[in-house]
């Protein structure tokens, strides 16, 4: 069994075990779980990641590297929500709460039409940085982390520089090839 199977596996456990199945609201024809807990949020979160790993696997077979990189921006929003959410569990500070209602007014029929002001980034990263940086170095660990964020970010909304690298013009490799389309 490959180790991402092996993660497959573990995850889907963990949903059975922990949150169970979401159940099923007939008059709106869709899947949802009855209560939005930072429980269910940090499972969903953990399934959306493992689930983008197989993407990862399968773009960088095909020579999509920079589309790898949107997908390990998920993974990365992914897993630091999971830190935010998780950092004093049990306990609940008003940002996770703030997050909470947040995620669960973002139903599916309702996407668009979000209640609550969402918690900003900055903060969800902040409690990154502080379960990483248990040796003291939060600030070094920080700048490590927005540094990370800000890349990916470039490649999320297809910045110039970002769009660039498929002629071959990073490192300073030029091409004066236009890139082929998948």
């Amino acid at each position: 069994m490959s180790k991402l199977q092996q993660i497959q596996q573990w995850t889907e456990t963990l949903q059975r075990k922990v949150i169970g199945e979401p159940q099923f609201i007939e008059e709106r024809e869709v899947f949802e779980y009855p209560e939005v807990t930072i429980e269910v949020i940090s499972v969903l979160k953990l399934i959306r990641a493992v689930q983008s790993l197989k993407s990862l696997e399968l773009l960088c077979n095909n020579g999509l590297f920079i589309d790898m990189s949107t997908i390990y921006r998920c993974i990365n929003d992914c897993e630091a929500e999971i830190i935010f959410l998780l950092e004093k569990y049990p306990e609940k500070s008003r940002l996770v709460e703030k997050f909470i209602k947040n995620f669960s007014q973002t139903t599916i029929d309702q996407n668009l039409d979000i209640g609550t002001e969402q918690v900003l980034s900055k903060k969800i990263y902040n409690a990154k940085a502080r379960v990483l940086s248990q040796s003291g170095n939060y600030h070094q660990v920080g700048a490590m982390i927005k540094r990370i964020y800000k890349t990916f970010s470039g490649y999320v909304h297809a910045n110039y520089s970002h769009i660039m690298e498929v002629y071959g013009i990073s490192n300073k490799s030029y091409s004066l090839e236009t890139p082929k389309l998948c």
